[in-house]
């Protein structure tokens, strides 16, 4: 069915959307071709994490691991070409990835991101501005000759789901694994998903990046919940300075490890592993030492790493 709609209506649409070029048009699928990139994530969620509301962020983050590995498992099990490498003759090519197309990362990432985060706000501008991203991040990456349709369309409803799945339907089982899973038997399983994963993404940029983050969350939620649990309270100043730190030390950290490590699976995973550790571990406690971060009035035990928030 996938292969007929390829060959048919949904190249159409594909040709008929790339037949309104423009510079301007190019210049903003570049734009949300860089804000859907797993290294936008890797430093919007520290923005939330540190300086606005850090249960918001680790419940993002779960919600994007678990869209990244349905999306790669998918991707894996239909292993459907994309419109630039299936018709090259036909289909303009903005961007070069070698990666599957069905479905859509881009799309699902960024609907689970903005979708979980408009159930959080409740306000109707908040969830109008959510669907007008989703609506045109799927046209760009129609446009760029990346995904067909059915893949964008796809995509929004896993990540719609998993923002739904996460949000309503966890109480129970965050419940059950706070009071009947032992902390380092939730570390080590967390750990063994991240490492299960990246056998199974054969490569795959999303893949390889939410298995780095489910390993590095485990480690870094870890650390920061039994020496620092941090507030993110503060003057806009104090939130500015805390981020714009942490940014440069993130960053340097993160790009410093691509100029080291090679670019293979398994040390991209390391690459975010270490990345996500330091920014959501390491960095806090380095905020309180420099004053940029208070600690928690009354530091308390808790028995889950990552799903303790997620209520």
């Amino acid at each position: 069915m996938l292969q007929q709609l390829e060959t048919g209506i949904a190249l159409d649409f594909v040709l008929w959307v790339q037949s309104f070029q423009a510079v301007f048009l190019d210049t903003l699928a570049q734009i949300l071709d860089a804000a859907g990139s797993n290294l936008a994530y890797v430093f919007i969620l520290p923005l939330i994490y540190w300086s606005i509301n850090r249960q918001m962020a680790r419940r993002l983050l779960f919600v994007l691991v678990v869209t990244g590995l349905l999306t790669v498992s998918m991707k894996i099990g239909f292993a459907r070409p994309r419109p630039s490498t299936a018709h090259p003759d036909l289909v303009r090519q903005m961007f070069e990835t070698a990666s599957y197309a069905f479905p859509s990362g881009h799309v699902a990432i960024a609907a689970a991101l903005w979708v979980y985060a408009a159930l959080w706000v409740r306000r109707l501008w908040f969830s109008v501005f959510v669907a007008l991203y989703i609506l045109l991040m799927s046209w760009s990456r129609i446009y760029s000759g990346t995904h067909y349709p059915h893949d964008v369309i796809m995509g929004a409803i896993v990540g719609t789901g998993s923002a739904f799945g996460v949000r309503y339907g966890m109480p129970g089982l965050a419940h059950f694994w706070t009071n009947h899973v032992p902390k380092p038997v939730e570390i080590v399983l967390i750990i063994a998903i991240g490492i299960g994963a990246a056998f199974a993404s054969q490569g795959e940029v999303t893949g390889v990046a939410a298995a780095g983050a489910a390993i590095g969350a485990a480690l870094g939620l870890t650390l920061e919940e039994s020496f620092v649990q941090f507030r993110t309270h503060g003057t806009l100043m104090k939130r500015i300075a805390r981020f714009t730190l942490g940014l440069i030390l993130t960053g340097l950290i993160f790009f410093g490890l691509m100029q080291v490590l090679e670019s293979n699976k398994w040390f991209n995973i390391l690459q975010y592993s270490i990345t996500i550790l330091f920014a959501l571990g390491i960095y806090p406690w380095i905020a309180v030492k420099l004053g940029l971060a208070d600690r928690a009035e009354e530091r308390v035990e808790h028995d889950s790493v990552i799903l303790q928030d997620i209520t």
